[in-house]
């Protein structure tokens, strides 16, 4: 209510019902104003079953979905759960100066998943000058995942504007 910035909650469980006391769920993700989720984060992996019911309780609720990746043979299964977009993510370059856009070959076979799909690909890990978030979009990636790169930056108003986001 109080930005104008479309949010997405960082992560959501899979736990419906009455009986959900410290999880946050699909539904309150929504009631408190948030439009979608990121999930299955290198940080915090879920199981396909478990992937599957937050897919669907985020449908119910009418919330986008991002589905995080580290492993190109699960995006077959994961495209299929028609998520706004997918991220894939190199575990190791997370919250370093090496960006997965130097890995042109990784990002090209993940991009060929897409080319029949609704499903955004995005890009993730060590993304942290304008040239890496070119290269994504170069490469086929129709936006990065940023994290670090702002949250440690001197001043992440102006690295936000030089990413223009």
């Amino acid at each position: 209510e109080n930005t104008k910035l479309i949010v997405y909650a960082q992560h959501v469980d899979s736990k419906t019902g009455n009986r959900d006391t410290g999880f946050l769920t699909a539904r309150a993700i929504k009631d408190a104003g948030g439009i979608g989720t990121l999930f299955n984060q290198s940080e915090h992996p879920l199981r396909l079953e478990q992937i599957k019911l937050i897919a669907r309780e985020c449908r119910k609720q009418n919330l986008r979905f991002i589905i995080c990746t580290a492993n190109l043979n699960q995006i077959k299964y994961l495209i299929k759960l028609k998520p706004f977009a997918i991220a894939y993510e190199e575990p190791k370059l997370i919250a370093t100066k090496n960006s997965i856009t130097n890995y042109p070959v990784k990002i090209l076979n993940f991009v060929k998943y897409f080319s029949k799909s609704k499903t955004f690909p995005l890009c993730g890990a060590g993304i942290n000058t304008e040239k890496d978030v070119e290269a994504a979009i170069r490469l086929g990636c129709k936006g990065v995942l940023i994290s670090s790169a702002i949250i440690k930056s001197k001043n992440p108003k102006n690295l936000i504007k030089k990413f223009d986001l």
